[in-house]
C-alpha cells in the first residue's frame, strides 16, 4: 500500500541550500507588481477624491450666491 508513496519519495529531487537562495529573486517580480498597482489605485482614488472636493465647494457657493 506504501510502495508507490516511497518510490514517490525516492524519486524526488533534493533540494540542497543554495538552490533554496533563488526563492527570494521568484518574489521580486510580483512584488513590483503589486506596488505598482497600488500606486496606481492610490493615484486614481487622490483624484476622485479631488474632484469630489471641487464639486462640493461648487456647491457650498452655489447656495452662498443664491440668497
Amino acid at each position: 500500500m506504501l510502495g508507490g508513496f516511497f518510490r514517490m519519495v525516492s524519486g524526488m529531487q533534493v533540494v540542497t541550500m543554495r538552490d533554496v537562495g533563488m526563492m527570494p529573486g521568484l518574489f521580486m517580480a510580483p512584488a513590483g507588481v503589486v506596488f505598482g498597482r497600488f500606486f496606481v489605485m492610490a493615484g486614481r482614488m487622490f483624484m476622485v477624491l479631488r474632484r469630489f472636493c471641487m464639486m462640493f465647494c461648487a456647491l457650498l457657493t452655489h447656495r452662498a450666491f443664491e440668497g
